[in-house]
């Protein structure tokens, strides 16, 4: 009668102990955030143009869409940090509470999310897969002018994938030469160890941007396109549809290109999801936790989605990237929102 008034203990004490350890690990929203009154972004310093300090101020595609996280959080478009992560740490950043958000740029496989247990938000933006050249060759007329090369690029990645299929459909003969971080194909690019360099665009032009005296060109050819995330540990779904609406109402506001100068016209649509986008009607953004006006305060500083992609590497950064995929699609680009409802 002991050993069964025992085990019952003890079955019931496990059970206690599950339930302790399932709240702990149950989702905590935005408590961290709001009792630190800090967002935390991670971001990948192998993309300086995105996230770079200016007269003391972080600046950058990354930067503009944290503010438009913490200001839809906080009210306070400058209560953010933006921390240096490895793309391979950001699994144990996000879930250790280092971080709360990654702005990484490296588009992950399905199978690294579960392994580290990341979910994605919406596709932030689309990245074409090119070549740099030390050498450029003025009389080329395609790549074949560039078969047998000696091709440096980051292992484990699509660009790596993208760039086998490539090299064996137009029998191109290129070698590789592979490295587990982007720093260190960069590197191997600056000591001319490779005849070319392979990856996402915004990285090789920035890339060649920081070498001198045109030491190296960026090729018009396109090998690939990668679609881009940000990601949020898989234990708080709270953080993860709210940042999801963030990024999804700054692509509507692009997408029907609401500005500073015309945002009184658009919050007198009576179109629900448009209602719900400017903050007319309050309950949709306090349903999820975020503040109704964040949005106007936004764009009147900041711009819309389409702003902060031309700014962040398009026509007006340093990069000059031609960012025509990244429009809306009713603009002719990529870019889909879907209404807020």
């Amino acid at each position: 009668m002991v050993n069964k008034m025992s085990l019952k203990i003890s079955l019931l004490t496990a059970l206690m102990v599950m339930f302790s350890i399932g709240a702990d690990a149950a989702d905590i929203g935005f408590s961290a955030i709001k009792q630190r009154q800090r967002l935390i972004c991670g971001v990948d310093l192998d993309y300086p143009y995105l996230a770079k300090k200016q007269d003391g101020r972080s600046e950058g595609f990354d930067a503009d869409m944290c503010r438009a996280f913490t200001l839809s959080i906080l009210k306070d478009a400058d209560s953010f940090t933006l921390l240096p992560i490895k793309s391979d740490k950001i699994g144990a950043a996000l879930n250790s509470g280092k971080i709360d958000v990654m702005l990484g740029h490296n588009e992950l496989s399905s199978p690294t999310e579960a392994q580290n247990y990341i979910t994605p938000l919406d596709i932030i933006y689309y990245d074409r897969l090119v070549f740099a050249a030390r050498q450029k060759k003025d009389d080329a007329a395609s790549m074949k002018d560039y078969a047998g090369s000696k091709v440096c690029v980051m292992a484990d990645s699509p660009a790596y994938d993208y760039l086998v299929r490539y090299n064996a459909k137009y029998a191109l003969g290129f070698s590789y030469i592979k490295f587990p971080y982007s720093a260190a194909v960069k590197e191997a690019f600056y000591l001319r160890r490779c005849d070319l360099l392979a990856g996402d665009e915004i990285f090789v032009t920035s890339v060649v941007k920081d070498l001198h005296n045109n030491e190296a060109q960026v090729l018009p050819e396109e090998f690939g396109l990668v679609a881009v995330k940000y990601y949020v540990s898989a234990a708080n779904n709270t953080l993860s549809i709210a940042l999801r609406s963030v990024v999804n109402a700054l692509k509507m506001a692009g997408q029907l290109d609401i500005n500073s100068n015309n945002f009184a016209i658009f919050k007198s649509d009576a179109t629900p999801s448009v209602q719900n986008m400017m903050g007319e009607n309050i309950t949709y953004w306090q349903k999820l936790g975020l503040s109704p006006e964040w949005l106007s305060k936004y764009i009147e500083n900041y711009g819309n989605y389409n702003d902060l992609i031309e700014r962040g590497f398009g026509a007006l950064s340093p990069l000059k990237i031609d960012s025509k995929i990244n429009l809306p699609y009713s603009q002719g680009g990529m870019i889909t929102s879907r209404p807020l409802l």
